[in-house]
């Protein structure tokens, strides 16, 4: 992957998951333990992304991080979903697999989360994990960029629909779109 696009991606995903801890009122480690071990997915998705940065009275610990919010994403939360997508395309505390970076961020999309979408049109852009495929780079980054309200992300998300628009012909650009409406249609009617 461009290290442009991987640098844009991990500070989003590091915003995000920042803003997620920073977003509730804080709880005690304990009682957020307590949760999740019973198996309560906002909380593994928080106190993983608090072994992540070592946040809340925790240490940095990186396979404690995975172990939670693995346990998060396994029941359907797709914020975890994402992270867990980034963890193996980066190797960030698993063996880097793109093939289950894309599975993860696939999960992550169908629920309408548009990190993972913005992370599989860098996939397809690069044919890391999928076969190249432009069609494909250009309808995820496209549903990233419609979807997108931070200025940031809305920029980068276009920069990179745009670049892969120049590698299209006018009946693959308008496949792509197709595609896009389709796709977005089927998201939204199954939340």
């Amino acid at each position: 992957m461009p290290q442009r696009w991987t640098t844009f991606f991990a500070a989003v995903v590091l915003v995000v998951a920042t803003a997620v801890v920073g977003s509730a009122q804080p709880e005690p480690i304990e009682e957020l333990r307590a949760r999740a071990e019973q198996g309560d997915a906002e909380a593994q998705f928080s106190l993983g992304i608090n072994y992540e940065y070592g946040l809340g009275g925790v240490p940095q610990d990186q396979a404690e991080a995975v172990r939670w919010i693995r346990l998060a994403a396994e029941q359907g939360d797709h914020g975890a979903q994402n992270i867990l997508g980034g963890f193996y395309q980066s190797g960030n505390g698993v063996l880097q697999n793109d093939a289950e970076a894309v599975r993860w961020w696939r999960m992550a999309a169908e629920q309408g989360n548009l990190l993972a979408y913005y992370g599989l049109a860098l996939q397809y852009f690069n044919g890391d994990g999928v076969p190249q495929d432009d069609v494909f780079a250009h309808m995820w980054a496209n549903l990233a960029a419609a979807g997108a309200s931070d200025d940031y992300f809305r920029r980068n998300t276009v920069a990179l629909r745009d670049q892969v628009a120049n590698r299209l012909t006018p009946d693959q650009r308008a496949e792509a779109q197709r595609l896009a409406r389709e796709t977005d249609e089927r998201i939204r009617n199954n939340r």
